[in-house]
């Protein structure tokens, strides 16, 4: 699972927050849409970040389809593995 996302835009901060505060390890890989050589367009058919792809390859687009995943849905939470507390 990976978010991919560019650090300007504000969904994409509203959703690492989530992750965050849910204790929800997952890397970031940093793509800027509005580039020429952006891969955005491969994950969403909008070509907007941010944009979660799960270990099986499927994709959720907006943020708030993603942050709304982690507080509603428990078969997404069986595919994250939580960080430990240090």
């Amino acid at each position: 699972m990976k978010l991919i996302a560019s650090l300007t835009s504000p969904y994409a901060r509203k959703v690492r927050i989530v992750l965050a505060e849910k204790k929800i390890d997952c890397p970031l890989e940093e793509d800027v849409p509005w580039n020429a050589d952006t891969r955005v367009t491969e994950y969403n058919p909008l070509g907007k970040v941010p944009v979660l792809e799960l270990d099986d390859g499927s994709t959720l687009y907006d943020s708030r389809v993603i942050s709304n995943t982690w507080k509603t849905a428990r078969r997404y939470r069986a595919c994250c593995r939580r960080t430990t507390a240090s």
